[in-house]
Protein backbone atom coordinates (compact mmCIF):
# COMPACT_ATOMS: atom_id res chain seq x y z
CA UNK A 1 0.00 0.00 0.00
CA UNK A 2 2.74 1.98 0.74
CA UNK A 3 4.67 1.80 -2.84
CA UNK A 4 0.96 2.45 -4.25
CA UNK A 5 0.62 5.60 -2.49
CA UNK A 6 4.03 7.22 -3.01
CA UNK A 7 3.71 6.37 -7.05
CA UNK A 8 0.08 8.05 -6.83
CA UNK A 9 1.80 10.95 -5.11
CA UNK A 10 4.67 11.22 -7.58
CA UNK A 11 2.11 11.06 -10.46
CA UNK A 12 -0.18 13.60 -9.02
CA UNK A 13 2.91 16.07 -8.94
CA UNK A 14 4.06 15.18 -12.25
CA UNK A 15 0.62 16.39 -13.71
CA UNK A 16 0.32 19.21 -11.19
CA UNK A 17 3.44 20.62 -12.69
CA UNK A 18 2.30 19.94 -16.36
CA UNK A 19 -0.54 22.51 -16.50
CA UNK A 20 1.70 24.97 -13.67
CA UNK A 21 1.73 28.46 -15.12
CA UNK A 22 5.25 29.26 -16.93
CA UNK A 23 7.50 32.21 -17.38
CA UNK A 24 8.54 31.31 -20.99
CA UNK A 25 6.15 30.62 -24.38
CA UNK A 26 2.67 32.38 -23.95
CA UNK A 27 0.39 30.45 -26.54
CA UNK A 28 -0.76 32.99 -29.25
CA UNK A 29 1.65 35.82 -28.27
CA UNK A 30 4.54 36.43 -29.27
CA UNK A 31 7.33 38.80 -27.00
CA UNK A 32 9.96 41.03 -28.72
CA UNK A 33 12.35 40.23 -25.71
CA UNK A 34 12.39 43.35 -24.42
CA UNK A 35 11.12 42.78 -21.07
CA UNK A 36 9.83 40.27 -18.76
CA UNK A 37 6.82 38.87 -19.67
CA UNK A 38 5.70 35.47 -17.26
CA UNK A 39 2.22 34.27 -15.95
CA UNK A 40 1.60 34.57 -12.29
CA UNK A 41 -0.02 32.12 -9.89
CA UNK A 42 -3.65 33.81 -10.14
CA UNK A 43 -3.00 33.14 -14.55
CA UNK A 44 -2.28 36.71 -15.21
CA UNK A 45 -0.08 38.57 -17.27
CA UNK A 46 2.97 40.32 -15.68
CA UNK A 47 4.77 43.00 -17.83
CA UNK A 48 8.82 44.20 -16.17
CA UNK A 49 10.03 45.98 -18.38
CA UNK A 50 12.30 49.35 -18.27
CA UNK A 51 11.91 50.53 -21.88
CA UNK A 52 10.00 50.10 -24.57
CA UNK A 53 8.41 46.89 -25.70
CA UNK A 54 5.99 44.80 -27.08
CA UNK A 55 3.64 41.31 -26.98
CA UNK A 56 1.98 40.22 -30.22
CA UNK A 57 -0.85 38.44 -30.34
CA UNK A 58 -0.26 35.95 -33.23
CA UNK A 59 -3.34 35.98 -35.60
CA UNK A 60 -4.39 38.80 -37.78
CA UNK A 61 -7.23 40.74 -36.63
CA UNK A 62 -9.81 42.02 -39.27
CA UNK A 63 -13.04 43.62 -39.75
CA UNK A 64 -15.14 44.59 -36.39
CA UNK A 65 -14.05 43.57 -33.51
CA UNK A 66 -13.63 44.78 -30.18
CA UNK A 67 -10.28 44.07 -26.89
CA UNK A 68 -10.96 44.55 -23.34
CA UNK A 69 -8.60 43.86 -20.32
CA UNK A 70 -8.04 44.87 -16.90
CA UNK A 71 -4.85 46.38 -15.78
CA UNK A 72 -2.75 47.51 -12.40
CA UNK A 73 -0.56 50.37 -13.31
CA UNK A 74 2.36 50.91 -11.21
CA UNK A 75 3.57 54.25 -10.18
CA UNK A 76 5.98 55.87 -11.83
CA UNK A 77 8.09 59.61 -11.10
CA UNK A 78 6.48 62.85 -13.06
CA UNK A 79 7.49 63.44 -16.38
CA UNK A 80 8.60 59.92 -17.58
CA UNK A 81 7.45 57.80 -20.02
CA UNK A 82 6.37 54.62 -18.53
CA UNK A 83 2.68 53.72 -19.72
CA UNK A 84 1.01 50.43 -20.49
CA UNK A 85 0.11 50.65 -24.71
CA UNK A 86 -2.53 49.20 -26.11
CA UNK A 87 -2.03 49.45 -29.95
CA UNK A 88 -4.14 48.31 -32.79
CA UNK A 89 -3.58 48.23 -36.45
CA UNK A 90 -0.15 47.49 -36.29
CA UNK A 91 1.41 46.49 -39.20
CA UNK A 92 4.58 44.84 -37.70
CA UNK A 93 4.81 43.39 -33.68
CA UNK A 94 5.92 46.49 -32.74
CA UNK A 95 3.07 49.08 -30.95
CA UNK A 96 4.84 52.10 -32.33
CA UNK A 97 3.32 50.95 -35.91
CA UNK A 98 -0.15 51.16 -34.45
CA UNK A 99 -3.00 53.35 -33.48
CA UNK A 100 -1.62 53.69 -29.21
CA UNK A 101 -3.88 53.88 -26.51
CA UNK A 102 -1.71 54.38 -23.27
CA UNK A 103 -2.51 54.73 -19.43
CA UNK A 104 0.08 56.05 -16.56
CA UNK A 105 -0.09 55.83 -12.67
CA UNK A 106 1.96 58.79 -11.15
CA UNK A 107 3.61 58.50 -7.90
CA UNK A 108 1.47 61.71 -7.13
CA UNK A 109 -1.59 59.63 -7.47
CA UNK A 110 -2.30 61.52 -10.84
CA UNK A 111 -2.98 59.44 -13.74
CA UNK A 112 -3.86 60.47 -17.21
CA UNK A 113 -4.28 59.12 -20.92
CA UNK A 114 -2.62 59.55 -24.05
CA UNK A 115 -3.06 58.86 -28.02
CA UNK A 116 -1.33 58.72 -30.66
CA UNK A 117 -1.17 57.13 -34.42
CA UNK A 118 1.87 55.66 -36.13
CA UNK A 119 0.17 53.89 -38.59
CA UNK A 120 1.51 56.56 -41.07
CA UNK A 121 4.33 56.98 -38.92
CA UNK A 122 3.20 60.43 -37.95
CA UNK A 123 2.86 59.96 -34.06
CA UNK A 124 0.28 62.71 -34.05
CA UNK A 125 -1.58 63.27 -30.99
CA UNK A 126 -5.66 62.61 -30.57
CA UNK A 127 -7.25 64.89 -27.68
CA UNK A 128 -9.70 62.61 -25.76
CA UNK A 129 -13.21 63.61 -25.92
CA UNK A 130 -13.62 63.68 -22.08
CA UNK A 131 -11.69 63.71 -18.86
CA UNK A 132 -10.60 60.10 -18.21
CA UNK A 133 -10.64 58.85 -14.48
CA UNK A 134 -7.30 56.61 -13.96
CA UNK A 135 -7.96 54.21 -11.15
CA UNK A 136 -4.47 54.86 -9.49
CA UNK A 137 -4.82 53.58 -5.73
CA UNK A 138 -3.51 50.80 -4.18
CA UNK A 139 -4.58 46.71 -6.26
CA UNK A 140 -7.45 49.14 -8.45
CA UNK A 141 -7.75 47.52 -11.58
CA UNK A 142 -8.21 49.89 -14.55
CA UNK A 143 -10.46 48.31 -16.98
CA UNK A 144 -9.43 49.78 -20.97
CA UNK A 145 -11.50 48.99 -24.07
CA UNK A 146 -11.02 49.55 -27.79
CA UNK A 147 -13.59 48.56 -30.15
CA UNK A 148 -13.42 48.42 -34.32
CA UNK A 149 -16.17 49.40 -36.03
CA UNK A 150 -15.78 49.73 -40.18
CA UNK A 151 -12.11 50.91 -39.75
CA UNK A 152 -13.34 53.34 -36.33
CA UNK A 153 -12.06 52.83 -33.35
CA UNK A 154 -14.20 53.92 -30.02
CA UNK A 155 -11.35 53.63 -26.62
CA UNK A 156 -12.92 53.11 -23.11
CA UNK A 157 -11.13 53.65 -20.18
CA UNK A 158 -13.50 52.30 -16.96
CA UNK A 159 -16.55 52.42 -19.43
CA UNK A 160 -16.06 56.00 -20.10
CA UNK A 161 -15.56 56.58 -24.20
CA UNK A 162 -12.83 58.80 -24.56
CA UNK A 163 -11.69 59.02 -28.52
CA UNK A 164 -13.70 58.43 -31.38
CA UNK A 165 -11.92 58.35 -34.66
CA UNK A 166 -9.68 56.44 -37.37
CA UNK A 167 -6.08 56.28 -38.01
CA UNK A 168 -4.61 57.41 -40.83
CA UNK A 169 -3.75 54.08 -42.34
CA UNK A 170 -6.16 50.86 -41.60
CA UNK A 171 -4.17 48.14 -43.66
CA UNK A 172 -2.66 46.76 -40.73
CA UNK A 173 -3.93 43.85 -38.82
CA UNK A 174 -1.79 43.21 -35.09
CA UNK A 175 -2.81 43.67 -31.98
CA UNK A 176 -0.12 44.76 -29.84
CA UNK A 177 -0.09 45.29 -25.54
CA UNK A 178 3.14 46.24 -24.22
CA UNK A 179 5.05 49.13 -22.14
CA UNK A 180 6.13 52.66 -23.29
CA UNK A 181 9.49 53.17 -20.56
CA UNK A 182 11.07 55.08 -23.21
CA UNK A 183 12.91 57.62 -20.73
CA UNK A 184 13.78 55.38 -18.18
CA UNK A 185 17.31 54.68 -18.59
CA UNK A 186 18.40 50.99 -18.70
CA UNK A 187 20.33 51.83 -14.90
CA UNK A 188 16.90 53.00 -13.73
CA UNK A 189 15.53 50.82 -10.52
CA UNK A 190 12.46 49.38 -11.38
CA UNK A 191 9.17 51.16 -10.65
CA UNK A 192 6.95 48.52 -10.70
CA UNK A 193 5.25 45.62 -13.05
CA UNK A 194 2.32 45.86 -15.42
CA UNK A 195 -0.39 43.40 -14.95
CA UNK A 196 -3.12 42.09 -17.36
CA UNK A 197 -5.73 39.96 -16.71
CA UNK A 198 -9.36 38.90 -18.24
CA UNK A 199 -8.01 39.70 -21.68
CA UNK A 200 -11.47 39.83 -24.12
CA UNK A 201 -10.93 39.52 -27.80
CA UNK A 202 -14.51 39.26 -29.94
CA UNK A 203 -14.83 38.66 -33.36
CA UNK A 204 -17.47 37.13 -35.94
CA UNK A 205 -15.63 33.79 -34.55
CA UNK A 206 -16.93 34.55 -31.08
CA UNK A 207 -14.69 35.67 -27.76
CA UNK A 208 -11.58 34.48 -26.04
CA UNK A 209 -10.12 34.93 -23.33
CA UNK A 210 -6.02 35.56 -21.74
CA UNK A 211 -4.68 36.10 -18.38
CA UNK A 212 -7.72 35.24 -16.41
CA UNK A 213 -6.75 32.58 -13.87
CA UNK A 214 -7.28 28.93 -16.05
CA UNK A 215 -9.14 30.64 -19.16
CA UNK A 216 -5.65 29.78 -20.96
CA UNK A 217 -5.93 26.12 -20.26
CA UNK A 218 -7.59 24.10 -23.74
CA UNK A 219 -9.20 20.67 -23.37
CA UNK A 220 -6.07 18.60 -22.99
CA UNK A 221 -4.89 21.08 -20.06
CA UNK A 222 -8.55 21.09 -18.66
CA UNK A 223 -8.68 17.09 -18.68
CA UNK A 224 -5.07 16.19 -17.47
CA UNK A 225 -6.52 18.64 -14.14
CA UNK A 226 -9.30 16.46 -13.52
CA UNK A 227 -7.16 13.46 -13.94
CA UNK A 228 -4.70 14.76 -10.86
CA UNK A 229 -7.61 15.94 -8.93
CA UNK A 230 -8.88 12.30 -8.88
CA UNK A 231 -5.87 11.05 -8.14
CA UNK A 232 -5.69 13.62 -5.29
CA UNK A 233 -8.88 12.80 -3.79
CA UNK A 234 -8.22 8.80 -4.49
CA UNK A 235 -5.08 9.05 -2.98
CA UNK A 236 -6.97 11.02 0.15
CA UNK A 237 -9.03 7.68 0.48
CA UNK A 238 -6.57 5.18 0.51
CA UNK A 239 -4.52 6.98 3.22
CA UNK A 240 -7.69 7.25 5.45
CA UNK A 241 -8.42 3.31 4.80
CA UNK A 242 -4.55 2.60 5.84
CA UNK A 243 -5.41 5.07 8.84
CA UNK A 244 -8.53 3.14 9.83
CA UNK A 245 -7.39 -0.68 9.71
CA UNK A 246 -4.37 0.69 11.75
CA UNK A 247 -6.72 1.92 14.67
Amino acid sequence: MKKFLLIALTLTLVLSLAVAPAAASIPDWTDDGGATYEINSNGYLVITALQNTAIAFDKELTGNYSVELEVLLPKTPDQSDNKFVISVECSNASWLSGFWFRAVHHTDDSGYIQFNDGTDGSYAFYDPIATPVVKTGDGEWNKMAVVCNNGAYEYYINDLLVLDSAPANTSGNKLVIGANCATLAATTPDYGSFVVRNLKITTSEGTVTYFGGNANLGPADIEVVAIAGAMIVALMAAAFVVKARKA
